[in-house]
């Protein structure tokens, strides 16, 4: 052989004769058994001192042995396929963390009426896989695999979940080729039917393990009803902070996760543990997992009150809990059978778009895609039928959500989406886009939630009846839709210019009241009887569950400012020292005014208002909208911005709307 290299493998030649491997995983170990003694035949040979130039002959080994053409991994895929990974067996029964992922692709029809078994992956990107130096090797063909870079999120799921077998997965960031947007849009649209048809539901949390902190004792503790009411030992207390912090991690802000949850017929919660040469998985059946999470947040407003301030703290708001919310949204859309498969949507997609607004996505168009698999009116009527709302990343986000507020609008007859913040913060979309820069609640950088912002008046769009009915009429479709994807950003509606902002009090930071507030609406000495307007506008005239204000409020609300007298009130601090009516007053008024202006019109009636509301702004009803909002004349082109909702005293319920004839157009930009 020295001296002969030319005659040992000649490049691009055929040798398909010599040696055939099949398809089979026994193959493949062969063949990389043989691939090796290859590549040592070629080390030899160049040691031997042939007259080849080093690196041009090394240059042309790494062509046939490695192949870093990402698009060499993907075949074009068919409208009716999907593409799968098998997840192929660790070379080593430690799961050392240093060998490689190596999968392969596997490509199967949507039509077939059995599909082959899988598990559909539930995890958190974690960043970009550009800026990852972690990579899986996909196979091609027997000398040719590509090195795609993921991010290490997912190379930890992927090594959590290797075993000793071989493993079939769907997981999205792999099985869908991302820099193919058409491809990405047709398998968007199918991911409802992957999660639904999956044997199981791997449900990757990632970071540090229970077992570590304590919290998967405590954890199995609760499930069987064997935590005490009262312990103030540090060993619980510890346990307590670390099921907070378990859920809290990332993947229970994520959008997609609703989805991936609710239609899964079975899932499994994993969460890996790691030494420095192998990794071990701590893992509970989804269902047991979700009562954890129901039976903790249970429990949370009893723990908050043994803990220390900066510990309660640590525990963000008791009903935004993002955990508790994904179980109670997860067990509330849809009717199943007794083996999952749904039998009935519940929500439409105005009820979930409300309900999640808290939940992040990665990509902005999905704050919409997400949801679309869920919702009982965006299904299509017949199997070969398009459905209403249709998966495109090539269309702007500013005109998707534009085309969501219509099809809400001529679904429920109603303008209140105007005023319920559901879109993510986008400097491209028209006023009457509500974003979640009004949502009452956001995530902080510890996971945990708390209020930004008020709670919405127009209330939940499936909530029984309707808190407030200002307009008491029913909006017309047809204006709706008068307008094209050209124009897409005006909005054409009919409605009253009742009233004008004539002077705008202090925004209310954190839910505390200025003192100003207490001067405009006439109540110079807080020793004398409180005005109806003013504590009835600071509760919004209802109590916490939409009923009327209870007429105590007045009593509660002039027995706190008798305490403190003619200043700023700080909410939070009273509602730790005073009396138990006094403090279901505050919270009330708290949750209405938090990041609100107080304001008094022309005809003198106070309201409150969003925090950017002026002098000069308009208070008009729209037909079509529970609730009053109030709008800003652009002066170019005679049209207006929504500057947001608003609540005016005496203007709720539609009996001043009734007497107002002048019915006029606006048009929204």
């Amino acid at each position: 052989m020295p001296g002969h290299f030319e005659n040992v493998v000649v490049l691009n030649a055929d040798h398909s004769g010599v040696c055939k491997f099949g398809d089979s995983f026994e193959d493949h170990d062969n063949f990389k058994l043989v691939q090796s003694n290859i590549k040592d035949l070629y080390e030899k040979a160049l040691k031997t001192g042939q007259q080849l130039k080093r690196h041009q002959t090394i240059r042309q080994l790494q062509n046939v042995i490695l192949r870093d053409d990402h698009d060499a991994a993907y075949t074009q895929l068919k409208p009716n396929e999907v593409r799968f990974l098998v997840l192929r067996s660790g070379s080593d029964t430690k799961k050392s963390i240093k060998t490689a992922i190596e999968v392969e692709f596997h490509v199967e029809s949507t039509d077939t009426e059995k599909t082959e078994a899988y598990e559909a992956l539930s995890y958190v990107w974690g960043g970009s896989p550009l800026d990852s130096a972690y990579n899986v090797r996909v196979w091609i063909r027997y000398l040719t695999y590509v090195e795609l870079p993921i991010t290490w999120n997912l190379y930890c799921a992927l090594l959590a979940l290797r075993g000793p077998k071989n493993r079939r997965l769907w997981a999205d960031a792999l099985c869908i080729n991302q820099r193919n947007d058409v491809e990405r849009s047709e398998q968007v649209a199918k991911m409802g039917w992957i999660y639904q048809h999956a044997a199981n539901v791997p449900i990757f949390l990632g970071g540090e393990s229970p077992r570590n902190t304590g919290a998967d004792e405590y954890i199995n503790r609760m499930l069987k009803f064997a935590v005490g009411k009262r312990s103030d030992s540090k060993r619980e207390k510890e346990q307590l902070l670390s099921v907070s912090a378990l859920l809290t991690r990332r993947w229970f802000s994520r959008r997609w996760v609703v989805q991936e949850v609710a239609l899964a017929r079975k899932a499994t919660v994993i969460i890996p543990g790691f030494t420095s040469v192998a990794v071990y998985n701590w893992e509970m059946p989804w269902v047991d997992f979700a009562d954890a999470i129901t039976l903790f947040s249970r429990r949370r407003a009893e723990v908050v009150e043994r803990l220390t301030p900066d510990d309660a703290f640590g525990f963000g708001e008791i009903h935004a809990l993002g955990a508790a919310s994904l179980v109670d949204i997860t067990n509330n859309l849809h009717r199943k059978d007794s083996e999952g498969r749904i039998l009935e949507r519940l929500l439409d997609l105005e009820s979930l778009l409300a309900k999640i607004p808290m939940f992040e996505v990665t990509q902005i168009h999905d704050a919409v895609y997400a949801v679309l698999g869920l919702a009982k009116d965006t299904q299509s009527r017949l199997s070969d039928s398009k459905p209403p709302i249709h998966i495109d990343y090539h269309t702007s986000h500013a005109v998707l959500f534009a085309s969501v507020v219509r099809f809400i609008i001529a679904q429920s007859n109603s303008l209140n989406i105007l005023c319920r913040p559901w879109a993510p913060s986008s400097s491209e979309l028209p006023s009457w886009i509500a974003t979640v820069v009004t949502y009452p609640y956001a995530r902080r950088p510890d996971g945990q939630y708390h209020r930004q912002y008020a709670d919405t008046l127009v209330g939940s769009p499936n909530a029984k009846g309707k808190v407030y009915s200002a307009s008491r009429k029913f909006y017309r479709q047809s204006e709706a839709h008068s307008i094209t994807d050209r124009n897409f950003e005006r909005l054409i509606v009919t409605g009253v210019e009742f009233d004008q902002i004539l002077s705008v009090g202090d925004k209310a930071i954190n839910g505390n009241t200025p003192a100003s507030w207490i001067i405009m609406a006439g109540w110079g000495d807080v020793n004398d009887e409180c005005p109806a307007d003013f504590w009835r506008t600071v509760v919004a005239d209802r109590g916490p569950d939409g009923e009327k204000a209870p007429s105590w409020y007045r009593r509660a609300c002039e027995h706190v400012y008798h305490r403190i007298g003619n200043v700023d009130l700080d909410t939070s601090k009273m509602i730790t020292t005073s009396l138990s009516d006094d403090a279901d007053f505050l919270r009330r008024m708290q949750s209405i005014i938090w990041g609100r202006r107080f304001f008094k019109t022309q005809r003198g009636q106070p309201g409150l208002g969003p925090p950017d509301c002026k002098k000069g702004d308009i208070v008009a009803i729209l037909w079509g909208c529970s609730v009053p909002v109030i709008l800003r004349r652009v002066a170019e082109d005679q049209s207006y911005k929504l500057v947001g909702e608003c609540y005016l005293q005496g203007c709720m319920d539609g009996d001043i709307a009734a007497t107002v004839e002048d019915t006029r157009i606006f048009t929204l930009i």
